[in-house]
């Protein structure tokens, strides 16, 4: 069996800022994404270590679109979404 452990999330709207600002928010959003990516990462090798094959992918767009498209594309079989803290 293969795992692929996805993360999606929406970019900013950058619309509304200056030049200068948009600078600033890209920065934070890029620090963001890539430590998105090394927990995904983290959790997968920690998976691997198990023996199991793990993927992972970090999904930039409408959160619940992005995971349909990746099902669809990757043809998955099951879906296990994480329950939001409470």
């Amino acid at each position: 069996a293969k795992v692929t452990l996805a993360h999606a999330t929406e970019p900013p709207p950058l619309l509304s800022l200056d030049l200068e600002e948009r600078v600033s928010l890209q920065k934070l959003v890029e620090a963001d994404l890539e430590a998105r990516r090394q927990e995904l990462e983290d959790t997968a090798r920690a998976t691997r270590d198990q023996g199991v094959e793990v993927y992972s992918k970090l999904l930039i767009g409408i959160p619940f679109i992005e995971i349909i498209r990746e099902v669809l594309r990757a043809r998955h079989d099951l879906v296990i979404k994480e329950a939001p803290p409470k």
